[in-house]
């Protein structure tokens, strides 16, 4: 079993409770059963993101196991309004496919508990007062999750938060990664379907995420990243592989500028 199985189990094995409304919580119980605690939890997903150290703003260099932030204020459960932000894991690496507390993303994981794209969580978190991207962290706080990336090695002590440098980039800094090379395919484990255990394809850029109908699709999207995509590669595509192609692209989604970190 994958650890992408064990954690959709494990968010499967706690309903009937809802999470929506609770990523903080969320949060931090997938550092619990599937990274390391540093101490307790935090008030909320924003006190979390001014513990923690923001490595980029740009959700596409965001590795497995990252840990998204958002600024925002909310309704609380007791209510009245407070600046309590938002946050979700990255599960595959590249803000296309994170685990948030939201009731609006494109598979259900759990009560309340969805996979979604950083761009389409900006979008809803733009209506709300305060409501913006703050970038990605390798820690929630001092807290993180290891069991999608290999753990470097602990900071000592648990008083303060766990300082990680950031990685080093692989290209001058100034150069900018393309749109077309955030594109990729991902498997994801499909455990909602009677039949035996299978994955679910999917096509994934930056404003969003298809499923990839049929294994034709699959070879044809595989031959557009090796052979175009930015990479210094030609291909040829008939006509109708080019129509298929263009679907794909064009079924994203709006993409939604990451507004600037603070």
């Amino acid at each position: 079993m994958s650890v992408l199985d064990e954690i959709r189990a494990w968010v499967k094995s706690t309903e009937p409770h809802d999470w929506y409304g609770q990523c903080a919580g969320l949060t931090m119980s997938i550092c619990r059963h599937f990274g390391e605690l540093n101490g307790g939890p935090y008030a909320s997903a924003y006190a979390a993101y001014l513990a923690s150290d923001i490595v980029s703003t740009d959700p596409r260099k965001a590795p497995a196991g990252a840990i998204h932030f958002w600024d925002g204020e909310f309704r609380g459960s007791q209510g009245g309004y407070g600046r309590y932000g938002h946050v979700a894991v990255d599960l595959v690496g590249g803000g296309t496919f994170i685990l948030s507390a939201s009731r609006k993303g494109f598979q259900a994981w759990g009560k309340g508990a969805a996979i979604i794209t950083v761009a389409e969580q900006t979008r809803l978190i733009a209506a709300n007062p305060k409501g913006r991207y703050l970038g990605w962290s390798l820690t929630y706080g001092r807290h993180r999750v290891t069991a999608l990336t290999p753990s470097p090695a602990a900071s000592g002590g648990n008083a303060k938060p766990v300082k990680i440098p950031a990685p080093t980039p692989t290209e001058p800094p100034e150069q900018e990664e393309s749109d077309a090379m955030a594109f990729r395919i991902i498997a994801v484990p499909n455990t909602d379907k009677a039949s035996k255990p299978r994955n679910d394809m999917y096509f994934c850029g930056p404003g969003g995420v298809k499923h990839i109908s049929g294994t034709t699709d699959l070879e044809l999207l595989r031959r557009f990243l090796a052979g175009g995509a930015g990479k210094g590669k030609e291909e040829v595509f008939r006509g109708h592989e080019l129509t298929r192609i263009t679907g794909y692209l064009t079924g994203l989604g709006n993409y939604v500028p990451i507004p600037a970190g603070t």
